[in-house]
C-alpha cells in the first residue's frame, strides 16, 4: 500500500467514526480492507493526532470521545 493510500483509508477511517457508523472491528477493518491489525494501527495514528477512541457496545460502534480529546488535532 503506498503512502497516498493509507493517508486515505486514514481518513476514510476517521470520518466513519465520526459518523458512528463502523460497526465491530472485524465489520470495520472488512469494509476498508485490511486487517484487523491494520485497524489499530490505525487507531494508534488517529490517537497521535490527540483522539480518544472508544467503543459502544450497545450501539456497536466506535466513536471519538469528545469530553477527552485534546485540541491539538
Amino acid at each position: 500500500m503506498s503512502y497516498v493510500d493509507a493517508i486515505r483509508k486514514l481518513d476514510v477511517l476517521e470520518r466513519q467514526i465520526e459518523q458512528e457508523r463502523t460497526g465491530n472491528a472485524e465489520e470495520l477493518s472488512g469494509r476498508l480492507r485490511f486487517s484487523r491489525r491494520t485497524l489499530f494501527n490505525y487507531f494508534d495514528l488517529l490517537k497521535e493526532k490527540g483522539y480518544t477512541i472508544k467503543y459502544c457496545r450497545r450501539r456497536n460502534t466506535y466513536y471519538f470521545d469528545e469530553s477527552q480529546t485534546s485540541d491539538d488535532k
